[in-house]
């Protein structure tokens, strides 16, 4: 029931945000509202278990980076276990980059999520992440049921 609701919400938030995301060639994903506000994820498509990992997210109004977000937050899970996302508060860094340390310590396809509140909107933009040993046939899988929905 808690999966459903969540998703529900998470549904109902990504149809209300006026953006449109995309994936970038460097890996990252990139949104982008309606007002100009642009966030940019910033993470590897890989990363090894057991070592902190730097994950970052630019956040630019026009070609200005924003250097007073009022909250940004990384949701990081396991797409096998939504219940065990965590929530990392970001720290500023300089010229619109905001970035967290975390350590994936189970192999799997997890998901990054941003939330971006600045300017008075709230970006959340989503990346994929490898971490660890994971079967081509298992990310295949995952692609697969993604373009379903």
């Amino acid at each position: 029931m808690k999966k459903i609701l969540a998703l529900t919400v998470l549904a109902a938030s990504l149809a209300l945000s006026a953006c449109s995301q995309t994936a970038s060639t460097s890996g990252g994903t990139k949104q982008e509202s309606t007002d100009g506000l642009t966030v940019t994820i910033m993470a590897p498509e890989k990363v090894p278990l057991n070592q902190e990992t730097v994950l970052k997210v630019e956040v630019k109004q026009g070609q200005e980076p924003v250097k007073d977000a009022g909250d940004i937050q990384f949701e990081i899970w396991n797409i096998k276990n939504v219940d065990t996302a965590v929530n990392v508060v970001a720290t500023y860094e300089d010229k619109g980059v905001y970035s967290v340390k975390n350590t994936f310590k189970e192999d799997g396809i997890y998901f990054v999520r941003t939330h971006v509140i600045a300017r008075n909107q709230h970006i959340m933009p989503k990346q994929r992440i490898i971490a660890g040993n994971v079967s081509d046939e298992e990310i295949k899988t995952f692609e697969e049921n993604v373009k379903k929905k």
